[in-house]
C-alpha cells in the first residue's frame, strides 16, 4: 500500500518555511554583526584635489577646506593648482 502526502507528519510547505526562517535569523546575524561592529580608527586618509582659482566649477573645494568639511570628515586633505594655471604663465 502506498502512503498518501496528506497523512504524512511533515508537510513541504512546513519546511520550506523553518529554511527560510533559519535563513532569514542566520542572515540577519551575520549583518547585525558587521553594522554593530565597533569601528577601528585607522590613519586618515590623504586626498590631493588639483583646482584652478578661475574655474567656478571648482569653488567648492576651496569652500570645503577653508570651512573644515573634510577635516570633519577625517580626510587629510591638500589642494594644489592643476598644470593648466601654470601653463598660461
Amino acid at each position: 500500500m502506498t502512503r498518501s502526502l496528506s497523512n504524512a507528519p511533515v508537510s513541504r510547505r512546513g519546511v520550506l518555511k523553518a529554511a527560510g526562517a533559519a535563513g532569514a535569523i542566520a542572515s540577519a546575524g551575520v549583518l547585525g554583526g558587521r553594522f554593530f561592529s565597533p569601528a577601528i580608527a585607522g590613519p586618515a586618509p590623504k586626498i590631493r584635489l588639483a583646482w584652478t582659482e578661475v574655474a567656478a566649477c571648482h569653488s567648492p573645494l576651496g569652500f570645503g577646506v577653508a570651512k573644515g568639511l573634510y577635516a570633519k570628515h577625517t580626510t587629510s586633505t591638500w589642494i594644489f593648482s592643476s598644470r593648466a594655471r601654470a601653463a598660461r604663465r
